[in-house]
């Protein structure tokens, strides 16, 4: 009867272990199943912010295509522009050449036109003697 008693005192003692023990694994089993929601919540604003992070860059990087696109164009624009500029400075080349020649053939055709008025002037002169001596001698 005592020996029962001291197994039953062990096994009350052993069962208070056990009760003790279960319920420290139950508040470690709670503690673990709230950690694991707060990472499971911390992943889940991760993955939005990384999603949220991910759609603007997207957004930046379509933009920034689209400034290159824009850029390209007028690079484009720019080098077009410096063709049409060389070739209306070779057409006004042409055009400075072409005024100098005509500039050269004036006045040629000037010193023509005052040789022939000079002629004109001396062959006057020349005849208004000879009509006043024709005159006098009348």
């Amino acid at each position: 009867h005592g020996q029962l008693k001291t197994h039953l005192a062990k096994a009350n003692e052993e069962l208070a272990n056990v009760t003790s023990n279960q319920s420290e694994l139950q508040g470690q089993l709670q503690h673990a199943q709230i950690m694991l929601e707060t990472k499971n919540e911390h992943e889940h604003l991760l993955q939005s912010e990384m999603q949220e992070s991910r759609m603007e860059s997207e957004g930046e990087l379509a933009q920034r295509r689209e400034e290159i696109a824009q850029l390209r164009s007028l690079l484009e624009s720019a080098e077009s522009g410096a063709v049409r500029q060389s070739e209306l400075e070779t057409d006004l080349n042409t055009v400075n050449v072409k005024c100098i020649d005509l500039e050269e053939k004036l006045v040629l055709r000037d010193n023509e036109l005052e040789n022939v008025r000079a002629e004109f002037m001396n062959k006057t002169s020349t005849y208004e003697a000879q009509l006043t001596h024709s005159c006098t001698r009348v």
